[in-house]
């Protein structure tokens, strides 16, 4: 009985031993696990290649396969094979017949043998980018509001006068009546911001400030709406100010409209930050931008302090005693200045961590690209040819001479930041360039210039403020090579890659090599992450 026993329990341990192993070789392959439509990349008889899976069933798998042959894109060959769940099948593949053994299909692996030579395709690794580009692409949707009042009953004579083709001396001529007395006015500005600025926390302040030579111009001219909403889409709260202008025929006077509209902007900034909470508002994150006389005012806005003032103005009040003010300080992050200047280069010595970027023509009559007078031998004439007996020396007798951008520029070079290193300064020079307003033309309209440098070199230059140093690049190494770098990651505290109609085959510290696939329309290089400050980038490169 014992005997039989064994007997029984031997064979019946003998058939179980062979149906385990009967079920775990019809289960060897799950074709469900497969990733269908995502690239698997491997290597196969020494060569990179990228596997693309289309239909995986039992007996019927079909596909493609990307060979690298040392270029960019490469284009798909097809193939089927008919696939037993046992790992053997007939890979049917440039009209050739293949014997495969061994196959395995998992989730991330693909393994087996082609004619006896083993392969193996994982996974391409493609991480998600839920990444925006702040600050450098748009990212928001707008909203605006117009005119925000910000200080009210300010004696002043005039806060706007829109552009006309009139000349300078035209526009003053017909104003001068209303330079007999002051009145009481009420300053207003344009608002643009993101609809949800919640969204990714306080946001930066823009002001922007129109040019004009103190005497024309207003919240809406050319360029300025389109440069607001430009940095609102990238998450910018942006405020284009109207201020208090006009001027007697004096250098001095001229002085004391200069600091009037400081005054002006100092009052839209505190008002600004006073409602910070309603706009989400960074008051930390302050820039400023202007053309001409705006430039004037935002340069001031930044580096000059009360003991600065110029004489002229000393009974103007302090920078911060406007009516209605908030007298607080805050500091300014940088200042696009285009074709601006200043009286004093010593005041930058005050701020030596506020960047500047400023766009200039050389040879530039209206506002002095180094040193000189405002409209030196424009008003001369103008006047000569009128009144006949000022000469060429009118401009000296209105205006005091000034500093501009190129003297600007090499003044920072000797001003020390805290670090000892000089004040950050990017000077863009028109050589040759007489046109005073670079971002209009003749006829009125933005130029290629304020487009393709103004907007994108402003929006770089503040977002490197932004994000505490360089700001991170994609670009591809010597084209048309495969190899991606993200450039630019000392400040880097996260990268990710991704890439869409193609794959990773390789990498190397901050480089990837890509496979595009020739067979799809549309194909992105994508590199995205965080900064060590929290400020998150999103760049792609298209093909």
């Amino acid at each position: 009985m014992g005997v039989t026993n064994n007997k029984i329990i031997k064979v019946l341990s003998v058939a179980a031993v062979s149906i385990l192993l009967i079920l775990s070789s019809c289960a060897r392959i799950d074709f469900q696990q497969v990733e269908i439509g995502q690239p698997y990349v491997g290597l196969y008889q020494g060569k990179d290649c990228v596997v693309v899976l289309i239909q995986v069933e039992e007996g019927n798998v079909k596909g493609k396969v990307y060979f690298d042959k040392g270029k960019l894109v490469a284009d798909p060959v097809g193939f089927s094979a008919d696939l037993k769940r046992s790992g053997k099948g007939t890979l049917r593949i440039g009209g050739v017949e293949k014997h495969l053994t061994k196959v395995k299909l998992k989730k991330n692996r693909l393994e087996g043998t082609i004619d006896g030579t083993a392969f193996t395709l994982l996974l391409a690794p493609n991480e998600e980018l839920p990444f925006k580009s702040q600050y450098k692409e748009p990212c928001y949707e707008v909203t605006t509001e117009q005119g925000r009042v910000y200080a009210r009953d300010v004696q002043g004579y005039w806060k706007s006068y829109p552009e006309t083709d009139e000349s300078f001396a035209v526009i003053y001529l017909r104003k001068t009546p209303e330079l007999l007395f002051k009145r009481s006015l009420d300053l207003d500005m344009d608002l643009y911001y993101p609809v949800d600025y919640s969204i990714g926390g306080r946001h930066p302040l823009l002001l922007l400030i129109h040019g004009g030579a103190f005497c024309n111009g207003y919240k809406q001219s050319i360029g300025y709406p389109e440069m607001a909403w430009h940095f609102a889409e990238r998450g910018y709260v942006v405020a284009s100010i109207n201020y208090r202008m006009g001027f007697g025929p004096t250098a001095d006077d001229v002085d004391r409209a200069g600091f009037r509209a400081l005054q002006d902007a100092h009052a839209a900034v505190c008002y600004l930050i006073e409602n910070a909470d309603e706009f989400g508002i960074d008051p930390n994150l302050i820039f400023a931008a202007g053309s001409s006389a705006g430039a004037i005012t935002a340069l001031n806005l930044a580096f000059m302090r009360d003991e600065n003032r110029p004489d002229a103005v000393v009974q103007e009040g302090t920078i911060g005693a406007l009516s209605g003010d908030i007298d607080r300080e805050f500091k300014v992050k940088a200042v696009a200045n285009m074709w601006g200047a200043v009286h004093d280069l010593s005041m930058l010595a005050n701020s030596p961590e506020t960047g500047i970027i400023a766009f200039h023509g050389d040879d530039d009559h209206i506002v002095p690209y180094g040193y000189g007078y405002p409209f030196d031998g424009i008003l001369d004439l103008h006047v000569d040819g009128i009144l006949g007996f000022f000469g060429t020396s009118f401009t000296e007798l209105v205006f005091n001479p000034m500093q501009g951008s190129k003297a600007i520029h090499d003044k920072a070079q000797t001003v020390k930041k805290a670090n000892g290193e000089p004040m950050r300064s990017e000077l863009h020079t028109c050589y040759g360039e007489s046109i005073h307003h670079l971002h209009v033309d003749d006829w009125g309209q933005l130029t290629p210039y304020f487009f393709d440098t103004i907007l994108p070199a402003t929006t770089r230059f503040f977002c490197e403020e932004l994000v505490g140093g360089t700001v991170v690049e994609l670009k591809q190494i010597d084209p048309p090579s495969p190899w991606f770098q993200a450039v630019g990651c000392d400040n880097v505290d996260e990268l990710h890659w991704r890439v869409e109609g193609g794959a990773i085959l390789d990498q190397q510290d901050n480089k990837r090599k890509v496979l595009l696939f020739g067979d799809v329309y549309n194909h992105l290089v994508m590199v995205g992450g965080m900064y060590k400050n929290g400020v998150e980038f999103n760049e792609k490169l298209s093909f």
